[in-house]
C-alpha cells in the first residue's frame, strides 16, 4: 500500500492583518483539497511493500504584499525547505505488523517581503515558518488494524493541518491547529512549541486501506485555548466521514484580548510567545505520564 503524507500552514483570513503587515492570506479553512493554497506544504510519500520513504516535497503558494508585491517561489533560492530528522520502516510482513516512522521538518520564508518587485531582501531579514511533525504509523494486516500517533510542533503560526491519504484516495486528517499570535511576533526564532497531538486506531483492508471505524485515543489542539477534540465530541468512537469532519468544521479563526482576531491581539512581539505550553515543556511531560496542572483544561 501507498501512502501520502502532507502537512501544510496556512494563513485562513484574507490578509494577514495589522500583526502580519497586511500580507495576502489564503482564506479557507481547514481542509485536505489539493487545490487549496498554503503559506508551506510539505508531502511525503511512503510505499510500505518497497519500504520507501520519498524526501519531503516542500513548496509553497505565491505570496502577495500590500504594495502589490508578487512572490512565485519559481527562483530556487527563494522555495521552501524540508528535510529528515529521522525514518526508518520495517519489513513488510504479509498478514503481519509493520513500523513506519518518521520526523519531518519543513521551513520557508515571506520572500515578497521586500519594498519593490525586483528589490531583494536579506535572507536573515525575514523569519522562517517552520513545522515539524513525529509521525508513527504501526500497520497490523493480522487483525486490521492501523495505529497512527501525529504530534505537531512549530512556530504556533500561523494555521497547520495534518493528514494522510491512502492510495485509493481515503483521507484521514491528523493535526488541525488553530494559531497562536501573529507573524510579526511569533515566527522570529520560535519554532518548538507543541501544538498539537493525536493518536488513533484505524481499521484498514487486507491491503492497508483505511476503511474506519477510528478508535480515538488522544486528540489535543494545545494551542492557543487546549482544545480536546474527544471531550468536544463526546466520543471516542468514529467514522471516517465523522472524523474528518470533527476537524474540517471547525472556525479556523477564533477571537482573542477584548474579541479581536488573533492577528490583531497586540501585536508586541515576543508577548505572545509566551504560551504556557512553551520553553522547555516536550511531549514527555504531557503523556509520560501526563499532568492535571499542565493541562488542566484536558479531561483525564
Amino acid at each position: 500500500m501507498r501512502y501520502t503524507f502532507t502537512e501544510r500552514a496556512f494563513h485562513p483570513d484574507e490578509s494577514f492583518g495589522l500583526g502580519g503587515f497586511g500580507f495576502e492570506g489564503d482564506n479557507r479553512g481547514f481542509s485536505f483539497l489539493q487545490s487549496d493554497t498554503s503559506r508551506v506544504r510539505g508531502r511525503v510519500e511512503i510505499d510500505t511493500r518497497a519500504r520507501t520513504i520519498s524526501p519531503p516535497e516542500v513548496d509553497s503558494s505565491p505570496s502577495t504584499s500590500p504594495l502589490g508585491i508578487y512572490e512565485d517561489y519559481s527562483q530556487e533560492d527563494r522555495k521552501p525547505q524540508g528535510e529528515f530528522l529521522s525514518q526508518s520502516i520495517s519489513p513488510f510482513i504479509d498478514e503481519g505488523t509493520q513500523n513506519v516512522a518518521f520526523r519531518v521538518h519543513t521551513w520557508g520564508k515571506n520572500h515578497a517581503f521586500r519594498l519593490t518587485q525586483d528589490g531583494f531582501s536579506p535572507s536573515w531579514v525575514i523569519p522562517d515558518l517552520d513545522v515539524t511533525v513525529n509521525f508513527t504509523m504501526r500497520i497490523d494486516l493480522a487483525e486490521r488494524k492501523i495505529r497512527i500517533e501525529s504530534t505537531l510542533m512549530g512556530d504556533g503560526f500561523p494555521n497547520t493541518e495534518v493528514f494522510i491519504s491512502d492510495s485509493l484516495g481515503t483521507t484521514l486528517m491528523l493535526n488541525t491547529h488553530h494559531r497562536i499570535g501573529h507573524a510579526a511576533g511569533q515566527l522570529l526564532g520560535n519554532a518548538n512549541h507543541l501544538l498539537a497531538s493525536t493518536e488513533i486506531v484505524v481499521d484498514c483492508t487486507p491491503a492497508g486501506g483505511f476503511t474506519g471505524q477510528i478508535e480515538a485515543v488522544r486528540c489535543v489542539d494545545f494551542m492557543p485555548f487546549n482544545r480536546d477534540l474527544i471531550g468536544i465530541a463526546g466520543t471516542t468512537q468514529f467514522s471516517i466521514p465523522n472524523w474528518n469532519a470533527l476537524h474540517l468544521s471547525r472556525n479556523p479563526t477564533e477571537q482573542g484580548f477584548l474579541g479581536l482576531d488573533t492577528d490583531d491581539d497586540l501585536p508586541i512581539p515576543g508577548w505572545d510567545r509566551e504560551y504556557p505550553r512553551d520553553g522547555s515543556w516536550g511531549i514527555d511531560d504531557f503523556f509520560d505520564p501526563p499532568d492535571i496542572d499542565d493541562v488542566e483544561d484536558w479531561d483525564h
